[in-house]
């Protein structure tokens, strides 16, 4: 947004009353004196003038090259001048020339309710028409640019435009867009018998396209649980077998089973026995171990 007028440091040369701001008239194109004009103005509540300097102030500092202040300027007008047509008309050609997609979604659609509220719907529409050439897949704009030309009485332009549209999503295989502009197309005009068709072919497709989705992210997850169940059983089982290895080198080390001290060694086993009671090392190895130990110890 632009600054306040006091903050661009200009020498205030002129008292802030109407004789001052009228004798700034005989040298419209300085730039100072111009900014002092439409402050002037504004804190005299004399819009009008504080518009036409602001206007000028746009149009001086576009034709030096200095887009950034034309732009301020240009903000500080449109906040003045709401309902000025010819700011908006500015700002949006200049978001378009810029390719400032935002800027001119925004610019533009401004324009458009202005242009509405006394029933310009064809110059809304050729507002969108261009908003589409900057972005042809914004379905919003489409809707937009279709609507308008309903409103203007040209239906066969507001289905063709909405038929272009769902036609290069169905390529794409973008069948929810799709759907959307035959909805439209049928919310403008209930006859459209071929529209219809093909809205409930998208609508049975798109049904059973969701539910293939759904099936397949349930395989998915399944799947996805049993490799982790699969896994955490081999990381399990890998950790058991470790771990009888070390106890049966600890046993080894001790020479519990050369001494005869086959109870000491038992109770080794049992406590790895109670640490992997699911491991499959307990029902084969570790199983035979302690079978031939128990018989051992009594």
């Amino acid at each position: 947004t632009h600054p306040n007028f006091r903050d661009l440091k200009l020498p205030r040369v002129w008292q802030d009353d109407a004789a001052a701001a009228d004798s700034l008239v005989g040298t419209p194109r300085h730039l100072s004196l111009l900014v002092e004009r439409a402050m002037i103005a504004e804190e005299q509540g004399q819009l009008d003038a504080a518009m036409e300097a602001l206007k000028l102030l746009v149009h001086l500092n576009l034709e030096s090259g200095d887009r950034g202040e034309a732009l301020a300027y240009l903000e500080r007008a449109k906040g003045i001048g709401s309902q000025d047509l010819s700011l908006w008309e500015r700002s949006f050609e200049i978001a378009l020339e810029s390719g400032q997609v935002d800027q001119a979604a925004e610019d533009g659609r401004r324009l458009a309710e202005l242009y509405r509220a006394p029933g310009l719907h064809r110059k809304a529409a050729g507002v969108f028409k261009r908003l589409t050439e900057l972005v042809p897949d914004e379905w919003d704009f489409q809707r937009e640019l279709a609507q308008s030309h309903a409103q203007a009485g040209e239906v066969e332009l507001a289905v063709e435009v909405l038929e272009r549209f769902a036609k290069k999503k169905l390529q794409k295989q973008e069948d929810e867009l799709a759907r959307l502009a035959y909805a439209e197309i049928l919310s403008i005009d209930g006859s459209r018998e071929g529209a219809r068709e093909r809205l409930e072919g998208l609508e049975d497709g798109l049904f059973r396209k969701r539910q293939e989705e759904r099936r397949e992210t349930l395989r998915r997850t399944l799947w996805a649980v049993g490799s982790l169940v699969l896994f955490l059983a081999l990381f399990y089982d890998l950790a058991a077998r470790r771990a009888l290895g070390l106890t049966l080198r600890q046993i080894s080390a001790d020479n519990l089973i050369e001494d005869g001290q086959h109870a000491r060694a038992l109770e080794r086993l049992q406590a790895l026995e109670a640490r992997f009671p699911l491991a499959s090392v307990r029902f084969f190895e570790l199983g035979v171990m302690l079978e031939e130990l128990e018989r051992k110890a009594r």
